[in-house]
């Protein structure tokens, strides 16, 4: 079975489209659970985990079906292939370089899924693989038990699994079910699976969640990729799920949030626009400092000018009141900043005003006055 399913990756397309054409349209037709009782199986021999005898056979079991009863010419095809192909061998799909090339098959076999079968999927998932690793009948740190724990995890929310909630008539029907039949099943679907949750996924998963976090395992992030698909799906029902318990709900729900802002970290951290972004951040901030250290600058040299004006005049420091928002020029051509010209003069006016009624001190001390302000 593992090469009829493996052929759906050959490089020709041809080949590609009538491989799934035989196995889609000819063999699931007459072996409906055909994908369904052996998707365990092809995800322990595409990691190189050790399979039964019993799975070994089911390659020969198709080969017979496709020769003599479902489509011959398939059959020969990969006959020909298992001769020139050393019988030791089998399909190397293991190592992360094939990541993409097993979860091309998985997702393949999961499309033919209805949604009793994807429920029977995830608890063998959660019996065969799951627990098996947690009880140390698989062992973790073997590399392809570790891959496999991955797949299956990676399996669990990919869009493929969901349930359709597909009711209705059939292929071969011509007429729609009432619909009170229609709820009916769809209720009775429901309930299947909040029994499939509430016994085999979420405890195996809140468990696996320990044993991860013991280890700091990598494999934290797919298993809370699993809870945020829960959890966004199936919203209304995480308070039965997890038995009421809200101390495990605010949990589960602060590692999701956690998982979720190290992924928006990660990939604006690697982003080419961040860079970008942030670099220009820092440049706006920087013209922004600059720009305040001028006007600080400025302010206190025409603190200095107002402070010359009253020790000149006899005043207080603290008497003058000039507009610092505006900028002006004196006689001599020389910038006043946030001072204006009027207000200077008014100024120096009202300060000669006060000074002794002698005409002639009168004027030097006005002229002190303007060229101290020039």
């Amino acid at each position: 079975m593992y090469r009829f399913v493996s052929t759906i990756l050959d490089e020709n397309k041809i080949i590609r489209e009538y491989a799934k054409f035989c196995l889609r349209d000819v063999l699931l037709l007459q072996f409906p659970d055909l994908f369904s009782n052996h998707f365990i199986e092809c995800l322990m021999y595409f990691n190189k985990v050790p399979v039964s005898g019993e799975a070994r056979g089911a390659g020969r079991e198709l080969l017979s079906v496709c020769r003599f009863r479902g489509f011959p010419a398939f059959g020969q095809l990969v006959a020909g292939v298992q001769e020139v192909i050393d019988p030791v061998q089998h399909v190397d799909l293991y190592g992360s370089e094939n990541f993409g090339n097993r979860m091309t098959i998985y997702k393949f076999m999961l499309s033919t899924f209805d949604d009793r079968l994807k429920l029977t999927l995830m608890a063998h998932i959660c019996t065969q693989i799951i627990s098996p690793v947690m009880n140390g009948n698989l062992k973790y740190d073997n590399p392809c038990v570790y891959a496999l724990l991955k797949d299956s995890l990676t399996i669990m929310f990919v869009k493929e699994i969901r349930l359709n909630m597909d009711v209705g008539k059939g292929p071969d029907d011509e007429d729609e079910p009432p619909a009170v039949v229609v709820a009916a099943a769809k209720e009775m679907i429901t309930q299947t699976f909040r029994k499939a949750m509430m016994d085999y996924v979420m405890p195996s998963l809140l468990d696996l969640r320990v044993y991860l976090n013991e280890r700091r395992s990598r494999l934290r992030s797919e298993l809370y990729s699993v809870f945020r698909a829960i959890c966004r799906e199936h919203k209304d029902q995480i308070d039965e799920f997890l038995d009421g318990d809200q101390q495990l709900k605010a949990e589960v729900e602060y590692d999701i949030r956690k998982y979720e802002a190290s992924v928006l970290h990660s990939k604006s951290w690697y982003s080419k626009d961040f860079f970008l972004r942030l670099k220009a951040e820092w440049a706006a901030a920087r013209r922004r400092a600059e720009q305040s250290a001028v006007e600080r600058r400025r302010s206190r040299r025409s603190l200095a000018v107002i402070t010359e004006i009253n020790k000149g005049c006899g005043a207080p420091s603290d008497g003058a009141v000039i507009n610092r928002k505006q900028t002006g020029r004196n006689d001599g051509g020389v910038s006043l900043p946030f001072v204006e010209m009027e207000k200077t003069q008014s100024l120096v006016s009202e300060t000669a005003s006060v000074l002794p009624n002698d005409a002639a001190t009168q004027s030097a001390s006005k002229e002190n006055v303007e060229e101290l302000v020039s």
